[in-house]
């Protein structure tokens, strides 16, 4: 495994580009995530990398809608034991999209998936407890909002199951603030188009 401090401390431009494309349409908290994350990509490419723990790594996300976008796709975490969207680690790919499409890959089988709105959806900075193996850290998540080409899915070993949920039911799943703030969002964002 390749050392994230081997890397040089050159900023990430595509992710700085992607992040200051962001507009949190002012909302203080995402505005704050925003500033946050482009002073962590200053750091340069270790930032994407897990044992980056110092004050923790990007990460990705995708609120991913079924092809009639009427449902969400959420997954009950093994090692968090909550229900999430889809998301994880980003292993050194600068490129954050197609990050993104490899864990929606891996963690439901989903092969096709589409950006719904172009550029970030929604920022989330959200603390790690500490493991066995790995200290206390943050998770620095960047999120898209994807559609996904296919309704056929399967459970990963990172998850005890895994559902198409009602967009208008997710709060019955989970109350967790970032959940239902992207669950917000995305209605909004469906009754524009």
């Amino acid at each position: 495994m390749v050392e994230p401090n081997s890397f040089s401390s050159a900023p990430l431009f595509s992710v700085c580009a992607l992040l200051k494309n962001y507009d949190p349409k002012g909302d203080s908290d995402q505005g704050a995530a925003r500033a946050a994350m482009l002073t962590l990509a200053t750091d340069g490419a270790r930032v994407l990398f897990r044992s980056y723990f110092v004050p923790g790594h990007i990460t990705v996300s995708s609120w991913l809608e079924s092809p009639c976008g009427e449902y969400v796709l959420l997954h009950h975490h093994r090692k968090l034991d909550r229900w999430l969207q889809l998301g994880g680690h980003v292993d050194g790919d600068e490129d954050l999209v197609r990050a993104a499409r490899r864990e929606i890959l891996e963690e439901s089988g989903i092969a096709d998936s589409a950006l719904i709105v172009d550029g970030v959806f929604d920022l989330d900075i959200h603390p790690i407890p500490a493991t066995k193996s790995e200290p206390a850290h943050h998770h620095f998540d960047v999120r898209f909002l994807m559609r996904a080409g296919t309704a056929e899915i399967r459970c990963s070993d990172e998850s005890h199951d895994i559902k198409w949920i009602p967009r208008d039911e997710v709060g019955l799943m989970t109350t967790e603030q970032s959940i239902t703030r992207m669950a917000r969002k995305a209605k909004v964002i469906a009754r524009l188009s």
